[in-house]
């Protein structure tokens, strides 16, 4: 997947809606409706601030488990484990890797 790909699964699982042309996504929060095309939103892949809200979900719809499970089995992928203990690699994942594990989580 694309990072834009990437980036649109993650704000659809995060409440955007795709409006009738294929590039307006809409989010309505605390009844305000937000509208913004799919290159405006937001940018999960570089940014781990958007990363802990997500992390939230997860939490709350119980998917912590499995989606820690999926980010140390990325972490692993992309980094020398002899380097680092388990902790700290799962601790300092990127905002890509992160996404790449909310991807697996999501898709069961």
């Amino acid at each position: 997947m694309t990072e834009q790909e990437i980036d649109v699964r993650i704000a659809e699982y995060m409440g955007w809606q795709l409006v009738d042309n294929k590039n307006t996504y809409k989010n309505t929060n605390n009844n305000i409706t937000l509208y913004t095309n799919i290159h405006m939103l937001p940018n999960y892949c570089n940014d781990l601030n958007l990363i802990w809200d997500v992390e939230e979900k997860l939490k709350v719809e119980g998917y912590q488990l499995i989606y820690m499970k999926m980010l140390e089995k990325i972490v692993y992928e992309t980094v020398d484990e002899d380097d680092f203990d388990e902790y700290f690699s799962i601790r300092h994942a990127t905002a890509k890797e992160c996404c790449e594990a909310i991807i697996r989580t999501l898709e069961g």
